[in-house]
């Protein structure tokens, strides 16, 4: 049996890893830091298909979050590429 995921969206990250809520903020699920924090610890947040309440997880490359209906797929950059630049220009509501 086929699974096949809508609205899957990869996040590229600099570095080795990224704190969880740090990311939420980046992918524009949250608009803040705070809206991230209640969502992770209301148990909301899955990440590799566990549910996690650390806001201050370690998402490394390859991990998989989900929220809602909200997949996303993290990534490393490619050397030289900007980081997220798609990403935050079709962004609604966020402030970056």
């Amino acid at each position: 049996m086929k699974i096949k995921l809508q609205g899957v969206r990869r996040v590229k990250i600099d570095g080795d890893f990224i704190r969880l809520d740090k990311l939420l903020k980046l992918a524009c699920i949250t608009s803040t830091g705070g809206a991230a924090k209640v969502i992770v610890q209301n148990g909301e947040v899955f990440v590799d298909g566990e549910r996690c309440t650390m806001r201050g997880k370690k998402i490394r490359p390859g991990s998989v979050i989900s929220y809602g209906k909200e997949v996303l797929v993290v990534g490393a950059p490619l050397p030289g590429s900007p980081r997220n630049a798609e990403d935050h220009a079709a962004c609604n509501g966020c402030d970056e």
